[in-house]
């Protein structure tokens, strides 16, 4: 009995789809490196490969994570204020498959919008269902605010790394 236990495991370990990054460049970019209070976002996230490989992503993009904090360098603030990352906000849902290679690259639009309530300058991504709020007061002439963004596998392979940033990018945001 002990034998079928082990057979029937291995079997399910060899026929699972796993998926997974790997082999891919991940870019970050936006439409601006400067923007101010009503402005419009626009993240573009590519994903590319030089040999062809399926991509998996939930419908409603849970696992292209996006999080945001606050650099000064004269003021020694490194990544401080990190927001929580998007897919925190999101359920799991069904999944779309992407075939990229050289010639056919992934590529997705995150709108959001930058407001500000009260002392709060806020970060909105309706898409994402997601905002990430920041004291006025953290805001200097030097502030950045660091844009990170991460692929999450939907069903990674057991032991594997499961993170995959992209590139990080800095944007000011002008009061």
């Amino acid at each position: 009995m002990k034998k079928v236990f082990v057979v029937f495991g291995c079997v399910l370990l060899i026929t699972c789809k796993y998926d997974n990054f790997y082999y891919t460049d991940r870019i970050l970019q936006s439409d601006k490196k400067e923007y101010h209070i009503g402005d419009e976002l626009n993240l573009i996230l590519k994903v590319k490969s030089d040999e062809e490989k399926e991509i998996r992503f939930y419908k409603n993009f849970k696992n292209l994570s996006i999080s945001f904090s606050l650099i000064d360098r004269p003021n020694h603030i490194q990544n401080g204020n990190w927001s929580k990352w998007s897919s925190q906000f999101l359920k799991d849902t069904n999944t779309i498959t992407y075939k990229i290679s050289r010639d056919s690259h992934f590529e997705k639009h995150i709108r959001g919008h930058i407001e500000q309530i009260n002392d709060s300058i806020i970060i909105v991504i309706p898409e994402l269902r997601f905002k990430a709020s920041f004291s006025e007061m953290n805001f200097y002439d030097s502030t950045y605010v660091r844009i990170h963004a991460i692929c999450l596998p939907v069903n990674p392979e057991p032991m594997a790394s499961i993170e995959e940033y992209f590139n990080i990018i800095d944007i000011r945001i002008i009061k």
